[in-house]
């Protein structure tokens, strides 16, 4: 939806004050400033989510802030994670003693696999 603005923009010590003509016109402007916000929070919120990285311990590393275990992750047991990773359907890294997965990682798994599904009756 395409929007116009009817006002002047008033230029004082490096700053840029926008008058609009109507009332009314505050409330798109608002709306505008919203939307923007709500990106750029999304965006932060996102790139905060890519620096994770997931392990295939029994254990969650304290101090993390979210369960940094890959079967945790995936919604999958132990052996399922460790069958992804060793086959090399999931991209990841041996540091130290194990392994590393990072999100980017997860998520490039979950786009390999099949936008639909086969619901079957139980016997």
């Amino acid at each position: 939806m395409k929007r116009t603005l009817t006002g002047t923009l008033e230029f004082e010590d490096g700053a840029v004050n926008l008058i609009l003509s109507e009332p009314t016109q505050r409330a798109i402007v608002q709306e505008i400033a919203a939307r923007q916000e709500a990106a750029r929070v999304a965006a932060e919120v996102d790139h905060d989510r890519l620096a994770r990285t997931y392990h295939l311990g029994a254990e969650p590393t304290p101090g993390r802030g979210y369960d940094d275990r890959l079967k945790m992750r995936l919604g999958c047991g132990d052996d399922m994670a460790r069958e992804l990773v060793s086959s090399g359907r999931i991209a990841h890294q041996y540091l130290g003693n194990r392994y590393s997965v990072c999100e980017q990682a997860v998520r490039d798994f979950y786009a390999t696999l099949p936008t639909t599904s086969r619901l079957r009756r139980a016997a």
